[in-house]
């Protein structure tokens, strides 16, 4: 077979409909490409393996330290047996979220490239936008996270907002934030700390906009002189991290609240089924081939004391 030079970027072998249709396998492992790390709970939670039944049960604030102190062994003597306590038994159900994209005969026939490409857009943004939603309402609605109210260190008087026009305190609402977190403690124990270490700070895009125009983190984090070309005011871009968190930015993030948390610690999400594109197959009476996108996972927040929730940071 005779070699076709390419000269230029039209040249080649085309890409068509048709020719993905034949390989039932491509368009399901493009959208899984697409989806590749982009859900936020996977970025913070830890896996927590598999759920075959659909439920998990788990307990909730488990203390890390024993009911009871070590004793002195008198001769002849045993020491105490260790006892200890889980947490409160708390379950929670898998949910099964899906779309799927669908390709007609007449798309085929038409090779209507631009409509699938903006299908599986769509079917990758809707479904990330859903699971981080639906991790959104797992810590928000869990009241066993403790909150903080921006401004509650401030001096009286003092913006509690991170907003544009804002004359509040980030850095000291982050930091009074983390030290809640580092201090949580088993309520039922006497000095049976949990020793969370708090390394991650979500915040939405809005509320990352806002801490740019902020004096007080401005005043401090922001390079001056030689470095003004790094200043934050003129990039426009926050650190990778603040005040040694992580910073995880998410578009449906509420503004008015910011998650401060150890990743991988203050909960899990377990997988009935992992994420999954079916490959294309044939319904003849719609005329048309689809594939099925879905995941079945549960979240479960069973450190809830391993975060904190910053309330009221944008006007």
């Amino acid at each position: 077979m005779a070699l076709v030079p390419i000269i230029a970027a039209g040249d080649g072998q085309k890409v068509t409909v048709n020719s993905l249709l034949k390989s039932p396998l491509i368009i399901p492992r493009k959208i899984l490409d697409l989806m590749q790390n982009q859900f936020i709970a996977d970025s913070i939670l830890r896996q927590g393996g598999q759920a075959p039944s659909g439920v998990v049960e788990y307990f909730e604030s488990t203390p890390l330290f024993a009911d009871q102190g070590s004793g002195i062994r008198e001769e002849y003597g045993e020491y105490k047996i260790v006892t200890g306590s889980d947490g409160q038994l708390s379950v929670v159900v898998t949910t099964d979220r899906g779309l799927s994209v669908v390709v007609s005969d007449t798309e085929r026939r038409r090779n209507a490239m631009d409509v699938l490409n903006l299908r599986m857009t769509q079917a990758k943004n809707t479904l990330v936008r859903d699971w981080d939603l639906a991790f959104q309402a797992a810590v928000l609605a869990n009241a066993s996270i403790p909150t903080y109210a921006a401004g509650g260190g401030v001096v009286t008087g003092a913006n509690a907002y991170w907003s544009a026009s804002s004359t509040g305190l980030p850095r000291h609402d982050i930091i009074n934030a983390k030290f809640i977190v580092k201090q949580a403690q088993y309520s039922l124990q006497t000095n049976s700390w949990f020793n969370f270490v708090p390394d991650t700070m979500v915040i939405s895009s809005n509320t990352a906009e806002a801490l740019l125009f902020s004096a007080d983190y401005n005043a401090q984090l922001a390079p001056t002189g030689f470095l003004a070309s790094e200043n934050l005011l003129y990039t426009g871009k926050l650190p990778n991290k603040i005040l040694d968190l992580d910073v995880m930015v998410s578009r449906t993030w509420p503004d008015q609240k910011v998650l401060i948390c150890e990743r991988n610690t203050f909960g899990f999400i377990a997988d009935e089924m992992p994420l999954q594109a079916t490959p294309m197959y044939r319904k003849e009476e719609n005329k048309y081939w689809r594939s099925d996108i879905n995941r079945q996972s549960a979240i479960g927040i069973d450190q809830p004391l391993a975060a904190v929730v910053i309330t009221g940071t944008s006007a």
